[in-house]
């Protein structure tokens, strides 16, 4: 009795097993022709097959943490948060990424995303200013930091101003090369 009950648990995770490491799964590939079908019509992906992506998503998340793709599939979440304007999900997405996956290759454009959304969506001068330091204190290199740097001088002036201020910086620096001497030698 013992050993039958014993096959039949061995059995079972398995199986079990054998359906987690399916990468990617059968619900995530539906999912996906699903998303990517119902954009054909309107060219916007239809918000019910948004949800049922995201589903699909969190459901391999939550039953592979440790797998290689979930950052992948975390990543993917966080960009259709953002597209249907769930902003504060989308941010809350990447920074799970920070937090769990620090490792993984887009950490950094994770990171920098948050930024972005809490300048130009969500219009969180103060936690914009935060997530951008935070972005440029770890991945000073990357090649992001530009942007940061840019977005962190410019935050809170309206896209007139930042205009103005990048058209007086030309036409002082071609001022500034139009009366420079030439250097004899």
């Amino acid at each position: 009795m013992k050993k039958a009950l014993l096959a039949i648990i061995f059995a079972a995770l398995s199986v079990t097993m054998a359906c987690k490491n399916n990468t990617p799964n059968e619900a995530i590939e539906k999912a996906v022709a699903a998303y990517q079908e119902s954009s054909k019509a309107t060219g916007m992906p239809s918000k019910g097959k948004a949800d049922t992506l995201l589903q699909a998503y969190q459901s391999y998340v939550d039953q592979n943490p440790n797998d290689a793709q979930t950052p992948e599939y975390l990543f993917k979440m966080g960009e259709i948060y953002q597209f249907h304007q769930q902003y504060d999900k989308g941010i809350a997405t990447y920074q799970t990424i920070v937090d769990k996956y620090p490792n993984y290759e887009k950490t950094p454009q994770a990171m920098f995303l948050m930024a972005f959304a809490y300048e130009n969506y969500l219009k969180d001068t103060e936690k914009a200013k935060q997530a951008y330091e935070a972005f440029l204190k770890k991945y000073p290199e990357n090649q992001l930091a530009r942007d940061a740097k840019f977005s962190l001088d410019n935050l809170g002036k309206s896209p007139e101003e930042v205009m103005d201020m990048i058209l007086k910086k030309n036409k002082t620096a071609t001022a500034d090369s139009a009366t420079a001497k030439p250097k004899t030698k």
